[in-house]
């Protein structure tokens, strides 16, 4: 297996960054030029969904995957072996010591020490520091390489300087709330006041707004000839919740479990995901409806970094020859919570208190429209597909897993 020396993958993973604040995938709210760039040259994968709640255990899942050539091998550990050097760069201490990335040659901690109020300027903020120490970092990146980029994001400080906040409400909305920590509390979706989500909104609009602006500082260095033969990856690995549901943020247990469905809404598991490829590949930009998740890019790298070029090719296509890169079903566990999403629906249950809610799918982006009472022949298949999942966990994976025919398409 051979690799072509000037290759380089950059994943740019960012902790809790939503879709929905994104202007490729419909937000109007503020601009995100710089990440629209990434989607303008390669492909965007408008249903990526996350199946896991925590980040550890999807980091585990996805740095121990199989290799696409090697069943007996993760994908990383083959991609080490043909000569390509493997980083993981972060800025959290407790992810540096993970053992779930064992599998990289060297794990590098940033030196990013959080504000205890709003920055100032923005060259004081975390994203700021971050960024800056990230771009040393990939100009001297190696030519033979791959460095998967976990940015805490908003997962860390909303330490936006308040101004920015300002620029970013309309004239008759209240003051922007002054908080610099992500916020996580239970909000009453039927009594709460609005604008307590209103400032939480704007205060997620500022952080957005400036991460835009270093994705395009970096977006510029990686334009340069030593990165011609880069593959960068724009992803999320979980979702910041915003109230829609009656959640803010991560509350502590003891409020949260106050609801009976969680953390399986689309403001929780629905991904970003942007790959865009060297100018040998490029073509039109692909925009991808099929059902994935973010465990699509270890194929991609290890077929990329190792020249499987006819592999990468056939993303521009299809997007649909390589492992996990179109899902009949996605299974999301969080007890007591189970999601089964499909193409056509999304089914939620409780299973301790067997409340359930279902949604059609891709058209209720958000799920403001429970339909289970509609569809009773729905819920039932749903239901026996959950105690098959049960005894089985790894059921959706399996090669020829095929759906019942009502559960792929919708009849509503």
């Amino acid at each position: 297996m051979s690799t072509n020396p000037s290759r380089k993958v950059i994943v740019l993973a960012v902790d809790r960054l939503n879709p929905s604040q994104i202007g490729a995938y419909g937000n109007t709210c503020h601009s995100t030029d710089a990440v629209n760039r990434i989607a303008s040259r390669g492909i965007l994968f408008d249903q990526a969904v996350v199946p896991a709640a925590n980040l550890e255990s999807s980091y585990r899942e996805m740095f121990g995957a199989a290799s696409v050539n090697a069943a007996e091998e993760s994908w990383l550990a083959s991609v080490n072996r043909a000569g390509v050097e493997s980083m993981f760069i972060c800025d959290r201490e407790w992810l540096a010591e993970s053992d779930a990335l064992n599998g990289f040659d060297s794990v590098v901690q940033l030196s990013v020490k959080p504000l205890d109020r709003l920055a100032s300027r923005v060259s004081q903020t975390g994203l700021a520091r971050f960024f800056a120490q990230l771009i040393d970092r990939l100009e001297s990146m190696p030519s033979q390489s791959m460095a998967w980029v976990d940015c805490s994001g908003m997962a860390g400080q909303w330490d936006a300087p308040y101004e920015l906040r300002e620029s970013l409400a309309d004239p008759d909305d209240p003051e922007p709330p002054k908080f610099h920590e992500p916020p996580g509390f239970v909000f009453d979706t039927k009594d709460g006041d609005p604008d307590a989500l209103l400032g939480v909104q704007q205060a997620m609009d500022a952080q957005v707004r400036m991460l835009d602006d270093f994705v395009g500082v970096l977006l510029d260095v990686l334009d340069q000839p030593e990165f011609a033969d880069t593959m960068f990856c724009l992803t999320s690995l979980r979702g910041y919740p915003l109230g829609q549901h009656g959640l803010v943020g991560s509350p502590d247990a003891d409020s949260a479990q106050a609801l009976s469905l969680k953390y399986g809404y689309n403001e929780c598991v629905h991904s970003p995901l942007m790959v865009c490829l060297p100018e040998k590949f490029a073509g039109q930009s692909i925009r991808s409806g099929k059902l994935v998740t973010p465990m699509v890019l270890p194929a991609l790298i290890q077929s990329f970094l190792c020249r499987a070029d006819d592999q990468v090719e056939s993303w521009l296509k299809e997007n649909s020859t390589l492992p996990q890169a179109d899902r009949a079903m996605i299974v999301f566990e969080n007890r007591p919570e189970l999601v089964l999403q499909t193409h056509a629906w999304k089914f939620m249950l409780n299973v301790e208190t067997d409340e359930c809610e279902l949604y059609a799918k891709p058209d209720d982006v958000w799920e403001v429209n429970d339909v289970s009472q509609r569809c009773p022949n729905e819920v039932r298949l749903f239901r026996e597909l959950v105690d098959r999942v049960l005894k089985n966990p790894d059921l959706a994976n399996r090669v020829g897993f095929q759906l019942p025919e009502d559960l792929v398409t919708r009849h509503v």
